[in-house]
């Protein structure tokens, strides 16, 4: 489980260095057990649990179709993020209008667009990357290849840094057993 230490502009800081007042965004780890979106308050800090609702689905092993079908975790998403929702949230969190941010963010994906079909990986520094990927058929004799052999075409992305640590600390709850897909279990 992490949890988001949120630093408001408006508190004093101490000035012991071990000090959690001087630290604007630190994940920590926290006892299993802990629930999602309750909050504390230390000092002048504002702290968010926040863990990744899960449910088990019942599964066959697809390489051996046989064998009896087994539980497997599976995420349970909790919707979606529009992109005006996440315009309207980067806005609130600077200096930018949403407006700016929305043209920022399509120019962003023109410009992706625009690299990722020269063949090119998009590197967006501590965020990630994102690279094309292909899948088909092969032949044996390299003279052979036509690219209507190409049937998968996918856009790989490879998480950074600010993603890989947070995946590092994050935390998983229960959301009940889907036996079947009409059926749903709680735990």
């Amino acid at each position: 489980m992490f949890l988001l230490l949120y630093h408001p502009p408006t508190a004093t800081c101490c000035t012991e260095p071990t000090s959690l007042l001087h630290a604007y965004r630190i994940f920590v780890t926290l006892p299993q057990g802990s629930t999602a979106q309750r909050y504390f308050y230390y000092s002048s800090l504002i702290l968010t649990i926040m863990s990744v609702p899960y449910q088990l689905v019942l599964r066959a092993n697809p390489k051996d179709r046989l064998a009896p079908k087994k539980f497997y975790g599976a995420v349970k998403s909790s919707g979606k993020t529009e992109f005006e929702t996440l315009c309207t949230t980067i806005s609130d969190r600077g200096t930018c209008i949403k407006g700016d941010i929305q043209a920022a963010l399509d120019g962003l994906i023109y410009t992706m667009k625009m690299g990722l079909a020269e063949g090119r990986i998009i590197q967006l520094g501590e965020f990630g990357n994102f690279r094309m990927s292909i899948g088909g058929s092969g032949v044996e004799d390299s003279k052979d290849y036509a690219t209507s052999l190409i049937v998968r075409k996918k856009i790989l992305f490879t998480p950074g840094k600010l993603l890989q640590d947070m995946m590092k600390t994050i935390a998983f709850k229960s959301t009940g057993i889907i036996v079947t897909p009409a059926e749903i279990v709680e735990p």
